[in-house]
Parts: C-alpha cells; structure tokens; sequence
C-alpha cells in the first residue's frame, strides 16, 4: 500500500528553520524557487530534512512501550547508524569464527537485526558505514520542502527583539571586582507567516519488508517481526502526521509554537506501485491537476485509488470506475479517514 498527500497549512509567526548565525542575529531559513512565470524568488522554507526529523519523533513516540529502538532513536537523535553501533558486530564475529556466511547471507542478517531492534530505522532508513556489512536501507518516508504557495505577494516576515536577563549574585565586593558585569543581552530573531505547503511520500508496503531478500520477485517481511508490530508501524507512520499538521515541526518551538490551521491536503492511497507524487500544493491550481492525474492513474493501471479531499470538491464528469472520491471537512478528518482505510485494507 502507497500513500501520497499534499496540503497547505496557514502558519503564523514561525521560526521552524534557522538558517545561521551573526553575532546576536539569527537568521531564519530562505531559498530560491522559480514561479511559474520563471521569476527567480527568495521565499522562506522548512526543510524536508527538518520535516523528517520530527516525523521519526513521533513515530516514536506512538510506538514507546510497544517496540524497540536503538540506543540513537531512543534519545530522539537523528543518527542513521553511528559508527559506534556495535549491532552488527555479532554478526560478524560469527562470519569470521564459523567462516558460514556469505556476502547476501550478512545483508541479509544485518538488516534483520537492525530492524527488528529499531522501528524507527524500519521506517526512516540507515547507511551502515560497516565495510563488511555496508547496507543501506531507503527511507519508507519522504517530504518536501515546506514553502509558501505561489499565490503568497510579499511575505510577511519580521524581526524581533528579546532580552536575556542574568541575575548577578555575590558579595558587593567581588561585583565591584569585576571589569564588566553583563546583566542583560538582547539577541534578535526573525519570524515568519504565511500559507505553507508541502508534499510527503509514505510508502507504507515496503515498512517492515526486505531489501536483501524476495519471493518471486516480491519483498518479504524481515524475519522476526510479528504481524502486529508490522501493523502498529504502519499505522503510526500516517499517525505521525497529525502533530505535525499541527505545526510541531521544527525549530523554536518552545518560544515560537506556531499559530497553525490546516485547511487544505489531499491523500491518495492504494496498491498500485507506480501511484505518483501529487502536483505540489504550491501551486494555486493543484488541486484539479491531481483529481485529473489520480483518475488518469486510475483508469490505466486498473487499480483501485483511494482519493481523499479537503476541501470537498465539486462533482466532476469522467470518472474512472477504480477512483474513490472522499469529501472531507478538515484535515484532520481527513487523516482519520486514511487510517481506517489503511487499517482495513
């Protein structure tokens, strides 16, 4: 099963990327794009990276009590595999005691390993940097960058000014000691608002399946992990998204939680391998290229699509036979609704 989704999330005085550094001045995150028209823009973004980061927090999040992580994951540290690791060092005391395993046999048996002792490296992939067990695992999760549509004139961005107060204690005579007593520092940082958007993959088939290892010519689920902890994955892959929608996704938060709504996305879900990428929420008329793009997808590959819209859209003529059209009122609605067709299906 295969998810897609794009949305759009009118966000208020955020700061989720920072960008560098100068002196007291932190500057928040900006990119280049180019619009429709070709014309080059500076825009404020949320990286995919960052959006990754906090996707795998969650995950975990959901799952702590009922799955493992490795010492990494479960500190909440975006490591892919440190070089410290030692997982795969008993897998390769065995090759080199009983001299019985081959090359595919080691992949084989460090994927094992790796993930049935961490969900998280299941669901957000690894790079081991182990010369005799080099393996490497995609990421069942992707995102794009997080940037406002085009639509969006002049951006409102601001700077402010905040202040750090340090209360100096000691006797009078050692104050009177020092050169320079600093009570206060005034730093400044800048903030950001406007409708975002953002575009995320899950290819939630291939959670918990091999990469080393097949039957006829199809994945398998890695030996070793049960049927519901396989489902749980899953499941809280989609769920993981809710807090996130929510604006708790990236930097600041502490101080600058953003002032978030969600109002638009789209979901498509089915079985079909070769469901595409929605067309980005950026653009303004996203939405009737992708109701045209999934019945299209529908159509020719014969498979069932699972289309879900926020907001409702009007009736549209031609439909495939294979599309599910779903009407929802809000976001997070539409969520709920993509997990109880997951969990059916």
């Amino acid at each position: 099963m295969y998810v897609k989704l794009t949305g759009r999330v009118l966000v208020n005085l955020h700061d989720l990327n920072n960008e560098a550094s100068i002196g007291t001045f932190t500057d928040i995150r900006k990119m280049k794009i180019i619009d429709r028209e070709g014309a080059l823009r500076e825009v404020v973004s949320v990286s995919g990276n960052m959006l990754k980061h906090w996707h795998s927090i969650y995950v975990k999040r959901l799952l702590e009590g009922n799955d493992s992580f490795c010492s990494y994951c479960g500190r909440e540290e975006a490591w892919r595999l440190p070089q410290d690791d030692d997982r795969l060092k008993e897998i390769k005391e065995k090759e080199i005691k009983e001299k019985e395993l081959k090359r595919d046999d080691l992949f084989i048996e460090g994927e094992k390993k790796l993930l049935t002792t961490c969900a998280i490296e299941d669901i957000h992939g690894f790079l081991s940097p182990d010369p005799d067990i080099n393996i490497k695992r995609e990421s069942r999760v992707r995102f794009s960058w997080f940037v406002p549509v085009e639509e969006t004139g002049e951006e409102a961005i601001a700077t402010a000014v905040h202040n750090r107060v340090a209360k100096i204690t000691g006797e009078k005579k050692e104050i009177k000691q020092q050169k320079e007593i600093k009570q206060q520092m005034f730093f400044y940082k800048q903030y950001a608002s406007g409708v975002y958007s953002v575009t995320a993959s899950i290819d939630l088939g291939r959670i918990s399946t091999s990469d080393y290892k097949s039957k006829n010519g199809k994945p398998i689920i890695v030996e070793g992990l049960k049927d519901e902890t396989v489902k749980r994955r899953r499941k809280c892959a989609i769920e993981a998204l809710i807090p996130m929608m929510g604006g708790e996704m990236g930097a600041s938060l502490s101080r600058s939680l953003p002032i978030t709504k969600p109002i638009e996305i789209m979901i498509a879900i089915s079985d079909y391998p070769g469901l595409p990428n929605f067309v980005s929420a950026f653009y303004k008329d996203y939405r009737q290229a992708n109701l045209a793009l999934m019945n299209s997808v529908a159509e020719v590959s014969k498979n069932d699509v699972h289309l879900i819209v926020v907001p409702p859209v009007e009736e549209i003529k031609n439909t495939s036979e294979h599309l599910r059209l779903y009407d929802e009122n809000d976001v997070f609605s539409a969520i709920r609704l993509a997990l109880e067709l997951i969990t059916k299906g």
